[in-house]
């Protein structure tokens, strides 16, 4: 008999030891519209929205690759680990 997610039938799990991984692009993801900017910087993060994503990162062990413009650029990849 073969179980769900193994390779064999003594039901080793095939996926033991992979790293979960976000590929995260900011824009549009982590700040939006109607994200308050008064000082109108460039780089900018929702706070609701980053505590969805850190409940995310939480609740399931998870690593961030930014893949976003941001990283480009000093004041981004500044904004992007604060």
């Amino acid at each position: 008999m073969s179980y769900p997610g193994t390779n064999n039938q003594c039901g080793t799990d095939l996926r033991a030891g992979r790293m979960k991984v976000i590929f995260l692009d900011i824009d549009g993801v982590l700040n939006r519209k109607q994200t308050p900017n008064p000082r109108k910087f460039p780089f900018i993060v929702d706070p609701v929205l980053l505590g969805r994503l850190n409940r995310l990162l939480g609740l399931t062990d998870t690593k961030v690759v930014l893949s976003s413009n941001w990283r480009y650029d000093p004041a981004g990849m500044f904004s992007a680990r604060h």
